[in-house]
């Protein structure tokens, strides 16, 4: 009796210990923002973060590659759309895979972009997805890029 009463003892002190941690680690005070003479310096020093892909390379920030035409199905796309109202305004994509990012084995992470869904749309060019919380147990696909390519085929990459 005496030794579980020490375990309960040492797992309350334990679990208080993270939480009084993780309190202080999140009340850091935010850096001040830069100023645009400062911005834009520090944004002409770092390189864009870029991957290569089977459809080229993608910068890694998320927004619109290439030009949209006036009057083309992706003219009517805007950035944080969420899938369904892609569909319903454009229609159902050529194809359409997805996958797990890094952020997915995190342990505890409770973010966005744990995975990224990617559609193509044949003669447009592609649109790229990631998960956007909404609340504990949901999420979103939401837009996060559009890569304009007039040359899209829209067939699957082969592996």
């Amino acid at each position: 009796m005496r030794n579980t009463k020490k375990y309960i003892q040492l797992g309350l002190i334990s679990v208080t210990a993270l939480f009084i941690l993780n309190g202080c680690s999140r009340s850091a005070k935010p850096e001040a923002a830069p100023t645009q003479n400062e911005a834009s310096t520090t944004a002409a020093q770092k390189p864009a973060k870029t991957a290569k892909t089977a459809r080229g390379t993608v910068n890694a920030d998320g927004g619109i590659e290439g030009k949209i035409t006036a009057g083309s199905k992706f003219s009517k796309i805007k950035i944080n759309m969420t899938d369904k109202e892609v569909v319903a305004l454009i229609g159902q994509p050529t194809t359409r895979r997805a996958h797990l990012t890094g952020k997915a084995f995190i342990p505890f992470h409770r973010g966005n972009d744990t995975a990224r869904m990617i559609v193509a749309y044949q003669g447009e060019g592609t649109i790229v997805y990631q998960t956007v919380r909404c609340g504990w147990h949901c999420s979103v696909f939401k837009v996060y890029k559009i890569i304009v390519d007039k040359k899209e085929t829209g067939a699957p990459d082969k592996k």
